[in-house]
């Protein structure tokens, strides 16, 4: 396969939208708030990955006359990350914008990220502020959980970084605004290393390193992360995502991610024996009171996954 750089006839900006059985209420409002994007739409297209829905999409139905630039891609193999493969090989656009199926971006979202990554091209990966809609209350020891949800805020000013670590400068998977060099960055890698595949959500896996894996790339080029505040949306969190049986799988998942993601990088992962797995339930049960066992899950999933062995590294580049 040959990655070759952005067509010449080629739109400023490719949206990706990677799906599987979507809720129409809420994608019909992901599309909306595309349909109303500021930035004129000559210069972005739409790339819609179908990752296995059924009944399967059809870009007419999808479009409902909204007037969107689609260009449909069905993706038969299962998760996120090889949708997201997909859908970087399918765009055209020096500036690709990863949107989840529940995000409902803010009007200007587009045009202010070609925007910033025009006036500051020493940024690789970014993204900005994610609201959390939904039609429940959020309190209490669930609100300090809703950024595993993707969820966030950092503040009014910018924060940029090359520090290949956990850090406020480092973009989420939603609404992630990237350079295509860094997206192909991302194909070559899951092309040689398959297990960075298994960062992602597949099926019921609730894995979530890939969202890192992608901006952390930019590292590799001489690129930095960046957290952005004038770029926001909405992400549309429903009610079932909020139970206990839920997030305990998702804190379990973040845990196992961190792991696998260490891996994949070639960073080095710190040990976690039974005893201060012990003690960790303790400690987080005094700090977080009811919450603290599902932060706990977190500390599970890193200690099945640290003990699960060794995993192929990325190959050392030449």
């Amino acid at each position: 396969m040959v990655l070759t750089d952005t067509p010449s006839t080629s739109p400023d900006i490719s949206v990706i939208v990677c799906t599987h059985n979507p809720r129409p209420a809420v994608f019909a409002q992901v599309l909306d708030a595309l349909r109303d994007q500021t930035l004129p739409q000559p210069r972005w297209e739409l790339i819609l990955v179908d990752n296995n829905s059924e009944p399967p999409l059809a870009a007419e139905a999808v479009d409902a006359g909204r007037g969107l630039p689609i260009r449909l891609h069905r993706e038969p193999r299962q998760g996120l990350g090889i949708a997201r493969r997909a859908g970087v090989l399918e765009a055209r656009g020096g500036i690709l914008v990863l949107v989840d199926d529940d995000n409902v971006l803010d009007a200007a979202y587009l045009e202010r990220a070609l925007a910033i990554a025009q006036a500051e091209p020493g940024l690789g990966a970014f993204g900005g502020i994610a609201r959390a809609r939904t039609d429940v209350l959020v309190a209490g020891w669930r609100r300090r959980l809703l950024p595993f949800l993707g969820v966030r805020d950092h503040g009014p000013r910018p924060i940029t970084s090359r520090e290949n670590a956990w850090g406020p400068w480092e973009p989420i998977g939603a609404g992630m605004v990237l350079r295509r060099s860094v997206g192909l960055e991302f194909v070559r890698l899951v092309e040689s290393v398959p297990e960075a595949l298994e960062l992602d959500r597949a099926g019921r896996a609730m894995l979530s390193g890939g969202d890192s894996l992608i901006a952390r790339l930019s590292y590799r080029l001489g690129l930095s992360c960046s957290y952005q505040p004038s770029l926001a949306f909405d992400h549309v969190i429903p009610r079932s995502r909020l139970g206990v049986r839920y997030l305990s799988r998702l804190m379990y998942g973040h845990g196992r991610s961190v792991v696998k993601l260490n891996r994949v990088l070639g960073l080095p992962t710190s040990r976690l024996d039974p005893l201060r797995l012990a003690w960790r339930l303790l400690r987080r049960t005094f700090h977080e009171g009811a919450g603290g066992p599902l932060w706990w899950c977190w500390d599970l999933g890193y200690f099945v996954e640290y003990w699960r062995g060794r995993s192929p590294r990325v190959p050392a580049q030449t």
